[in-house]
């Protein structure tokens, strides 16, 4: 179980080779690596992302940390993506493209990584308060796993 956040590609998001080297070099910029499976931290930690070949991305979190939340930042920047969690749509400085399709979903500026990770924090905190919850009912105290 983990709680998503999506890129979302725009009229303005390169095609898969450029998506993936710009991925990489957002990363490599705040000192992590772009993997098949996900991304590395220097520190050893890491998150799962899936897609990116099409320039959709999902990134897959079971933690809150400001490093993932700098990457998420970085990568949507760099590849002139949206930014979307539970319904709420954002875009970056560096995003000038428009959502594919006439989409005429409403979003919001997003200035700084620090201020993405004000917006999603309350929204983590919320599903993480429910895996837990789902945890102990799949297993309850006193059962065997």
């Amino acid at each position: 179980m983990s709680f998503d956040v999506f890129l979302i590609p725009s009229s303005e998001t390169p095609d898969e080779p450029v998506f993936q080297s710009r991925a990489s070099a957002a990363c490599e910029g705040i000192g992590a690596t772009w993997l098949d499976d996900g991304v590395r931290f220097a520190n050893g930690g890491s998150v799962e992302v899936y897609g990116g070949d099409e320039g959709g991305v999902m990134f897959a979190l079971r933690a809150f940390a400001p490093a993932i939340v700098e990457l998420i930042y970085a990568v949507a920047d760099a590849t002139s993506c949206f930014i979307m969690w539970e319904g709420d749509m954002h875009r970056t400085p560096g995003n000038e493209g428009a959502l594919p399709g006439g989409n005429d979903v409403p979003f919001e500026l997003v200035s700084s990584w620090q201020e993405l990770g004000e917006r999603i924090a309350p929204d983590f905190g919320d599903w993480s308060s429910f895996a837990a919850e789902a945890r102990v009912m799949i297993n309850p105290p006193g059962s065997e796993t």
